[in-house]
């Protein structure tokens, strides 16, 4: 696995561009330093992609077990799955930035 230069504005120049206000601001910029942080320490996409996943599974079994009668609920279902879609972001502009890309994704 080859990093090539590590520094903010190289995973910047990865990022795809925003169509939204809510994207640009919030997911995109989180994106970048966690791509950055990852890359950084030796992270691999794929390993973002896995934890995503794990993510998004827990948040199913957060409302399958707890139901949706609750804020509390609804709270920790939003991070979970905003958690997962960062770590999505970002392991796009990881695997674009360390040269690990692949014809499906």
């Amino acid at each position: 696995m080859t990093y090539k230069n590590l520094d903010k504005g190289h995973y910047k120049s990865f990022a795809h561009s925003a169509e939204s206000l809510w994207l640009t601001t919030r997911y995109q910029s989180l994106s970048i330093q966690l791509a950055y942080w990852a890359g950084k320490n030796r992270l691999t996409p794929n390993f973002l992609t896995a934890v995503s996943g794990l993510l998004v599974v827990l948040a199913m079994v957060v409302l399958l077990v707890f139901g949706f009668g609750s804020w509390l609920v609804a709270g920790a279902v939003f991070i979970l799955l905003s958690s997962g879609y960062l770590l999505y972001c970002a392991d796009g502009q990881l695997a674009r930035a360390s040269d690990q890309c692949s014809k499906y994704g």
